[in-house]
């Protein structure tokens, strides 16, 4: 399916080699759940590699790539996002053509104080000709993320889609919960 994974050569965003399952809010975080949504356009060079050609990908067995964009929503205000994403080329369901990709991906607020790190796995299946789409959970990773979102716990639902006509352009949102730590 090297060649149907258009998404995992152009996120997002950052998705399943191992299933990254959301969390309920439990230690780390203190303060009341806030609900996020985080709406985002990015792109991604043809030729990304992922850990500086370090991993296993050979872009036989996996793609590796890094998605860079722009984003909005209420929590983060206007913010600016990388990336990382692996996509392996095993068919999870060959009649739907998915695979399955894993990542990580950075937000930063504009006065970049604030970094918000997720980790995001799920399924990756071509939604019509023109569109692949990604759906799955994300987790907060408190623990590399930065200014008021240091040690903040949550996760949720990430969807993107690529227009594969557009030569790599990305548009997604993030749905879920952040318990801030005071």
């Amino acid at each position: 399916m090297k060649e149907t994974s258009i998404f995992g050569y152009a996120v997002a965003a950052l998705i399943i080699a191992t299933l990254v399952v959301s969390r309920p809010a439990r230690a780390g975080g203190s303060g009341p759940a806030i609900p996020m949504t985080f709406s985002a356009i990015g792109s991604a060079p043809p030729s990304s590699s992922c850990n500086n050609g370090t991993n296993a990908c050979n872009d036989t067995n996996c793609s590796c790539l890094n998605i860079n964009g722009k984003g909005k929503s209420a929590l983060l205000g206007a913010s600016t996002f990388t990336s990382q994403t692996i996509v392996t080329h095993t068919d999870v369901n060959s009649s739907l053509l998915c695979e399955t990709p894993l990542g990580t991906m950075t937000i930063t607020t504009a006065n970049s104080k604030n970094t918000l790190v997720i980790a995001f796995a799920g399924l990756d299946c071509f939604n019509s000709i023109v569109t692949i789409g990604f759906d799955g959970p994300y987790t907060v990773l408190g623990g590399t993320s930065t200014g008021k979102f240091k040690n903040a716990i949550g996760g949720g639902t990430m969807a993107v889609n690529e227009d594969s006509t557009s030569g790599g352009n990305f548009y997604g949102t993030l749905n879920g919960n952040i318990i801030l730590s005071k």
